[in-house]
């Protein structure tokens, strides 16, 4: 079995900067504009039509989180995690999660999950960490609802039940998530479905770019 994907870090909640001029992002930002701060907190942080600039892009985030914008504070949440233009803080890191989480943010939620899986900045808890893997799933989060599948899984912070598991592992699998495909063949290799199922699913996580998939696959095609 694939274990839990914490190791895999976070997807980082900030795309691309929009093609509007500095300046022109600067002053809305200064008017009070939270997307133009974020959009500009964006473009510090890839370099994109400017120097790259962490401890800049941390200052805009942070104008749009105090000013209650999710997307500022998650992305304020990751600079405070990776120590970029902050001094690296896991407990700041993971408040500013829970403010964006709140508010709705799902990146946020499975981060959150991360943080208590892995015990940065607060007390590991495994239970704790399945509630937000399980919000962020509820929003369609497909690495929530592999990290719950994995949880449900080894029991960890819940009951085991390899049901829950496989219902997880398939919402992920059908997102895409070759880890969740792999694991979802393993289940059913081993249980109800049998080997034609388990073909189909290590089939996918295969041409997902699973290599334990592929090496299943071809021992079963055999």
């Amino acid at each position: 079995m694939k274990k839990i994907a914490l190791i895999m870090g976070f997807l980082i909640a900030i795309s691309m900067a929009t093609q509007l001029d500095i300046k022109l992002l600067d002053q809305k930002c200064n008017s009070g504009d939270i997307n133009a701060c974020n959009s500009l907190g964006r473009a510090y942080f890839f370099g994109d039509k400017v120097a790259k600039d962490y401890t800049k892009a941390a200052k805009m985030f942070e104008k749009s989180c105090d000013k209650g914008n999710a997307v500022g504070c998650a992305s304020l949440g990751i600079l405070y995690r990776d120590g970029k233009g902050v001094e690296q803080d896991y407990t700041k890191s993971a408040k500013l999660y829970q403010k964006a989480c709140d508010a709705g943010y799902a990146n946020s939620c499975y981060n959150l999950g991360v943080v208590y899986g892995d015990g940065l900045g607060v007390k590991q808890d495994y239970a704790v960490a399945s509630k937000y893997f399980a919000k962020a799933c509820r929003s369609d989060y497909i690495l929530g609802c592999y990290n719950l599948g994995v949880l449900y899984m080894e029991g960890l912070g819940v009951k085991k039940d390899y049901t829950k598991a496989a219902k997880l592992f398939s919402k992920a699998c059908d997102g895409n998530n070759a880890n969740a495909c792999y694991n979802l063949g393993v289940l059913y290799e081993s249980g109800k479905g049998g080997k034609s199922l388990a073909i189909k699913y290590y089939d996918k996580g295969c041409k997902l770019g699973d290599s334990q998939s592929c090496a299943v696959y071809n021992e079963l095609n055999r």
